[in-house]
């Protein structure tokens, strides 16, 4: 009877735990394997969203912004037949002495004439800067800033707000260090998530040579931004 009885004990305690494993699965909990697994892929995911941010930060939202801001070139002075001309005119390029000498000049007289309060005429100047120097951002910030004052005392505050924007947004485009610094943060934070996960002090440390690496990317930046224009803040 103690034999049928301990049997029967031994079977019931199988059963329970037989149902308390498929609780515990229904649940969602799975064995340590798969779900180190799980993990492995969510993180692989979060360093793939990451990584496409920095891209897009770096690369497409600048452009973006260039391209719906800046002045559109005339037929007179240019042509942009498809992506490939369009990507390499927002890079850096040689610059043509005798467009820039003109504009300077116009430049030089829209400040004349407003200094005169000759602000329709002014105007006119300021707009020539476009015509002739429209990828030069030094110059048409300078040009639209002064635009800007003209209208402004010509009475035209919807004017005045719009030249004012231009210049901001243009400032964004690629000349804007924002865009690369948060790229960088980016890619950091996606390099260390996956190939650093191991390490939970990794977000507080520079990897070794990273801080030279920092150095020279500021360096380069701060370049460019020097000789192509800085935005208007």
């Amino acid at each position: 009877m103690s034999v049928v009885a301990h049997g029967m004990k031994r079977a019931w305690t199988n059963a329970r735990r037989g149902v308390s494993s498929a609780r515990a699965s229904s649940n969602g909990e799975a064995p340590p394997a798969r779900a180190r697994e799980r993990v492995a892929r969510r993180l692989a995911l979060a360093s793939i969203a990451k990584v496409a941010f920095a891209l897009g930060e770096g690369v497409v939202f600048p452009l973006a912004t260039e391209f719906a801001t800046r002045p559109r070139v005339s037929e007179t002075n240019a042509r942009e037949d498809g992506w490939v001309q369009a990507l390499a005119s927002a890079a850096p390029a040689t610059r043509d002495a005798r467009a820039m000498g003109e504009g300077k000049r116009a430049l030089e007289k829209g400040d004349e004439m407003m200094s005169k309060k000759q602000y329709v005429e002014a105007i006119e100047e300021y707009e020539r800067v476009r015509e002739v120097v429209p990828r030069e951002y030094k110059m048409n910030q300078r040009a639209w800033l002064s635009e800007s004052e003209c209208y402004r005392a010509l009475g035209d505050e919807r004017a005045y707000l719009e030249y004012k924007s231009k210049v901001w947004w243009w400032g964004r485009g690629v000349r804007w260090p924002g865009w690369y610094i948060i790229a960088y943060l980016s890619a950091r934070s996606a390099y260390f998530d996956y190939v650093k996960r191991d390490e939970p002090l990794a977000y507080r440390a520079l990897a070794p040579g990273e801080p030279a690496l920092v150095v020279a990317i500021w360096f380069s930046l701060l370049y460019l931004l020097v000789t192509y224009g800085l935005p208007d803040y």
